[in-house]
């Protein structure tokens, strides 16, 4: 799945791994359409991977108010960028 040119980049189209990660204050760079699913774009590959194993493994701990909000927050870019490709 070409993506982008830039190598340092963490790429999935899990909501709730994009959540967390972006409850730990990883950089969301871009949130990509791809059909009826969307493409989570994250700065700093290295830390991110480490991050989505921990999440993986359920090793991961966020605080619940946070990832809440950061759910809430991907959701609303996903309805707004819907919104944007509807006629």
């Amino acid at each position: 799945m070409k993506m982008t040119d830039d190598v340092d980049v963490y790429i999935t189209k899990d909501l709730p791994l994009a959540s967390a990660l972006l409850s730990l204050r990883q950089r969301l760079l871009h949130l990509k359409s791809e059909g009826n699913h969307f493409i989570f774009i994250f700065q700093n590959k290295r830390t991110c991977e480490r991050l989505a194993n921990a999440f993986l493994n359920r090793e991961l701990t966020v605080d619940a108010k946070t990832y809440a909000e950061s759910l809430r927050t991907l959701k609303n870019k996903i309805f707004s960028q819907k919104g944007k490709e509807e006629p």
